[in-house]
């Protein structure tokens, strides 16, 4: 559910893929939580490079577009140069559930 509100706190979302779909090979990320943070890094910086390059994380002048009046901007947080393990996208190192 989204906020409806536009000076309401930003709505978090979870997306949770089955590692069915995903079809990451179990090498990058079963039983190896090193392998598993940089599966995780590297799906982070992807989805970051695609909002931005799709321009779903900025503001529009004027009130349209991804940051109009209802909002729905996507904000995530940019990657730095480390490879960290993060809370925006993480990889279950059992299951291969991302």
């Amino acid at each position: 559910r989204a906020q409806s509100d536009p000076f309401a706190p930003p709505t978090r979302c979870q997306l949770v893929v089955p590692a069915s779909i995903a079809q990451f090979p179990s090498n990058l990320w079963k039983d190896n939580p090193i392998r598993a943070t940089a599966l995780s890094d590297y799906l982070h910086r992807a989805l970051y490079a695609h909002a931005k390059e799709l321009g779903a994380d900025n503001t529009v002048a004027g009130g349209g577009g991804w940051s109009g009046p209802k909002g729905g901007d996507i904000q995530i947080l940019q990657p730095c140069q480390h490879v960290l393990e993060q809370s925006a996208v993480r990889v279950d190192t059992t299951q291969g559930t991302i």
